[in-house]
């Protein structure tokens, strides 16, 4: 997306791209999904390009054209969109295959790029309640590492995870959720 529109974006774990800011608004998710008869993993890509508000399928998200990426005609142009995501992708593909240690360079790419990592959050388990405290980092199986309030380290393979946000007075724990 960057390479293509000139926006900045970040990541939230696990597969969501984010426009930072004070909202931080979501742009984009990715899935991947492993073939169960075939080494292959399919990839799906959801990009907000060209909605208005009205059309954006919750109110947290945003669109290329809400975020002021010029275009062609008042529209982004798609293809060049498109031809820029299949270059990164295939980036992506060619240093996670020809990495020694199992992809090491596309691991540190993305928790260089991840929002996550630092902040308190609030992770919705699947099943078994919540989870509050600070990610401290994306383990390499893609789990994301949770210091709690317990002071122990959970380690989260799925969930939803919450960003949450200091309000009110300076320091107070748990932050409210923004």
């Amino acid at each position: 997306v960057a390479a293509a529109t000139g926006l900045e974006t970040t990541l939230k774990w696990p597969n969501d791209v984010l426009v930072p800011g004070e909202d931080e608004r979501k742009l984009c998710g990715i899935l991947c999904e492993v073939a169960p008869t075939a080494p292959l993993v399919v990839v799906g890509i959801g990009l907000n390009v060209d909605q208005d508000r009205a059309e954006l399928p919750v109110a947290t998200a945003t669109s290329l054209r809400l975020c002021g990426v010029p275009g062609t005609a008042g529209a982004v142009c798609r293809e060049a969109l498109l031809a820029a995501l299949g270059d990164a992708l295939a980036e992506v593909v060619s240093a996670w295959s020809s990495a020694g240690d199992a992809g090491l360079a596309v691991q540190q790419r993305y928790r260089s790029l991840c929002a996550t990592l630092g902040r308190p959050v609030r992770v919705v388990l699947p099943g078994s309640g919540d989870l509050v405290g600070t990610a401290e980092t994306v383990d390499d199986q893609g789990c994301v590492v949770v210091r709690g309030l317990d002071g122990r380290a959970h380690q989260v393979a799925a969930g939803d995870i919450v960003h949450l946000r200091h309000t009110g007075s300076a320091g107070a724990w748990p932050p409210a959720l923004a």
